[in-house]
């Protein structure tokens, strides 16, 4: 740990455009060993005499920072917005740009969310290490929404692995847009779109059902319930062992005429057990906290029907320092944790659970 608090492993180099950028890195954050060549690969198609000297810009997909990071050093009139599913790679993002970007407050943005929240105006520029498992169809839907943000005259910088390219090298089925640069390298295709024209206009993928697989019936017990799951996240049609291990030792908790005012669901997966808390007590105030937006965004729209529920992605039970305790905590646990940072994080729990709680491990 650092004086940041997060979990910094090392540092890796980057060298662009006369300058060296040393980004910090966790274990379990892609490309944690060395900047990964796709990213090397897409900055060194980028010429920055194309771009003015100014511009907003958005990092999508940021991991630790590397692309949106080695732009506003090279060009520190930009601003970036970096938005990544996971919140420990934004969370990394954050530390790298506080560390390396000049005034980094006011033109830095940082979001935990599945797809890319419009920029006031629009992007001049969209970076995007295209992730090689999110599925074609996806793939295909994000593009068309972050296209969707360009201004006219932006671009949409992308690297994607080979087996992909050919969504964005082929016909992209707009008007407003064009490729303007094609490069291959041994396993990457580099490509920019450029917007010619149209309106900047928000579109909301997950809300428009574009993760979406169809609804399924899940029972066990005495419980049944339906869940729209989506592509990305397991149990999608069964629950593995030890969700079923945790909804038996809910349910043995409410049999036993265990009353809940409040509960917390940490790590939610694809939303089955904060849909199972919200049925066995279904008064209780709900917590939805984990490091994968995608988890928490589909868990949220589970429990819509019922009370609010309190819900944000976190990389880290430190993060929710000041939130009030619960009654209960069913926590999924990271599998591969070593043995003082497991301690740290059942401390951590032990903190957010009232006198008398129970924790659900």
């Amino acid at each position: 740990m650092s004086g940041s608090g997060l979990p910094i492993k090392k540092s890796v180099e980057l060298r662009w455009r006369g300058s060296r950028v040393d980004f910090d890195v966790a274990q379990d954050l892609f490309s944690s060993h060395q900047v990964d060549r796709g990213s090397r690969m897409l900055l060194d198609s980028l010429e920055p005499a194309s771009f003015p000297a100014d511009g907003r810009a958005a990092d999508f997909g940021c991991g630790y920072g590397v692309l949106g990071v080695a732009w506003q050093v090279a060009h520190p009139r930009w601003s970036m917005h970096y938005v990544d599913r996971d919140a420990l790679a934004v969370a990394f993002s954050r530390q790298n740009a506080r560390r390396l970007v000049p005034d980094f407050l006011s033109s830095s943005q940082f979001t935990c969310d599945v797809y890319l929240p419009i920029a006031e105006g629009g992007y001049d520029l969209v970076l995007w290490n295209v992730p090689g498992k999110a599925g074609r169809d996806l793939i295909a839907g994000l593009l068309q929404a972050t296209i969707d943000t360009l201004v006219p005259g932006g671009v949409l910088a992308v690297v994607v692995v080979h087996p992909l390219a050919d969504l964005f090298t082929g016909e992209l089925q707009r008007t407003d847009a064009e490729t303007a640069h094609i490069e291959r390298g041994k396993e990457h295709t580099v490509v920019h779109i450029r917007r010619r024209g149209g309106e900047v206009t928000a579109r909301e993928p997950f809300a428009a059902g574009l993760f979406d697989r169809p609804a399924h019936e899940f029972s066990m017990g005495e419980l049944s319930w339906s869940l729209r799951t989506v592509y990305g996240l397991p149990e999608y049609d069964s629950l593995d062992r030890a969700t079923e291990l945790a909804i038996q030792a809910m349910a043995s908790l409410q049999h036993g005429g265990r009353g809940m005012t409040s509960w917390m669901v940490l790590n939610p997966g694809a939303g089955h057990l904060a849909v199972v808390a919200r049925k066995l007590w279904p008064e209780a105030r709900g917590k939805v906290h984990g490091r994968d937006a995608l988890a928490v965004r589909t868990t949220i729209r589970a429990l819509a029907d019922g009370p609010g529920v309190e819900a944000y992605p976190v990389w880290d039970v430190a993060a929710l320092e000041g939130s009030d305790p619960v009654d209960l905590i069913v926590a999924a646990l990271p599998e591969q944790s070593r043995v003082d940072e497991l301690g740290k994080m059942l401390d951590a729990l032990g903190r957010r659970l009232v006198p008398g709680g129970v924790a659900i491990l």
